[in-house]
């Protein structure tokens, strides 16, 4: 598409004679959308007996820092400036960071595998094999009923 833009130059002066408020209103729609996306993510994360408040949290205040304190990173390096200075990139670092820290280096307790654990927190199974004994669908049971 923008290719297509900048080999057509007539259609490149339409796109850019839009009105600086326009794209300003189409730039706060669409971030307004994908922060409501990440809230449903988020409604949709437990945050019982593990990290993701924590994780949550710490990453949310990283990301406020730079929109909050601009100055705070001025005697840091220039590369570490340029990373943590915007606060999208310092907030996605964090995040994929704890993540990875909390949920997935460190154990579980001994003998809880994930299907366990999915389970206890409210996960239902189904047309799971256990042991491997197969378990037939709902439909094959209903067929035989009748």
């Amino acid at each position: 598409m923008l290719i297509l833009l900048g080999v057509l130059p007539k259609i490149g002066q339409v796109v850019a004679n839009v009105p600086g408020p326009v794209i300003g209103g189409a730039a706060t729609v669409m971030f307004a959308m994908v922060t409501a996306v990440g809230i449903q993510t988020l409604h949709k994360t437990s945050f019982d007996g593990n990290h993701n408040l924590l994780i949550v949290a710490v990453s949310l205040a990283a990301g406020l820092l730079p929109a909050v304190q601009p100055d705070f990173y001025e005697h840091f390096p220039n590369d570490f400036q340029v990373i943590f200075g915007s606060s999208i990139t310092s907030t996605v670092i964090v995040v994929f960071t704890l993540n990875l820290v909390f949920n997935h280096w460190t154990r579980r307790p001994e003998g809880e595998s994930a299907v366990s654990l999915a389970v206890r927190e409210g996960a239902v199974a189904v047309n799971v094999p256990d042991d491997g004994v197969s378990v037939p669908d709902e439909g094959a049971r209903l067929a035989d009923a009748t």
